[in-house]
């Protein structure tokens, strides 16, 4: 009998609206094979033009994807808030084509795409949430008092407008591959009608709730135990 051929595995992570690269500079110390994605607009990339729609970056980030990692690979896909919706739709892409093998989907702090919350109201928690002052030292210093749409970085509203102009048709209770949901338990922005749209459609066992808020993954602790769970996924067979 032929020996199962191993695969290569990587973790491929997907930053938050506003959020880049070097956001999760940490985790390259965690995992053997990491693949960080860097929107266009972003970070290293800051000087090529911002997507003008949900689908023009999700054709950038699976190119990137493709031209990053070898064909065969085998991967878990990790994305926090924003980067959740484009790591759960390039899902659906990279099981169409096939060229990889899907391992598990983690969905973190995300908003579940049929509940309508304003961007004022993610903005103001991205501004606020106490576990994100590591990311809120990477963009624009906020004036207290100001109007909360002068405070944002302008990248991240561009995000965000992304974010509310884009149809997202993704049914996360029939992708191939187990959808894990992690969130932090303070996070105002999850509560109520959100968190139970996501109970009904991710098996329990796989809903992990953290202390802190939206941003729960900059708090150490946190993000040491979120790394524990990411990687024994990965060890797993």
């Amino acid at each position: 009998m032929a020996s199962e051929i191993k695969r290569e595995q990587y973790l491929v992570v997907f930053p938050w609206a506003g959020g880049t690269a070097a956001s999760f500079i940490y985790w390259h110390s965690c995992f053997s094979r990491l693949f960080v994605v860097e929107y266009a607009g972003h970070g290293a990339r800051m000087r090529e033009m911002l997507p003008l729609a949900m689908t023009e970056l999700l054709s950038d980030v699976q190119l990137q994807i493709e031209k990053n990692i070898p064909e065969g690979s085998e991967l878990i896909l990790f994305g926090h808030s924003m980067g959740g919706m484009v790591a759960a739709e390039i899902a659906v892409a990279l099981e169409k084509n096939r060229k990889y093998s899907l391992k598990a989907v983690c969905l973190s702090s995300v908003i579940f795409p049929r509940v309508a919350i304003q961007d004022s109201a993610i903005a103001e928690v991205v501004l606020c949430d106490k576990n994100s002052a590591s990311y809120l030292n990477r963009i624009a210093p906020v004036e207290r008092g100001q109007d909360i749409a002068d405070q944002l970085d302008f990248v991240l509203r561009q995000d965000l407008d992304l974010i509310s102009r884009h149809a997202w048709k993704i049914a996360f209770s029939t992708l191939p591959v187990p959808v894990y949901y992690f969130y932090g338990e303070q996070d105002t922005l999850l509560a109520g009608q959100n968190l139970e749209q996501w109970k009904a459609c991710i098996p329990n066992q796989q809903i992990q709730a953290f202390s802190g808020g939206h941003f729960y993954l900059e708090d150490a602790y946190n993000r040491e135990k979120l790394v524990h769970i990411i990687n024994k996924m990965l060890q797993e067979r």
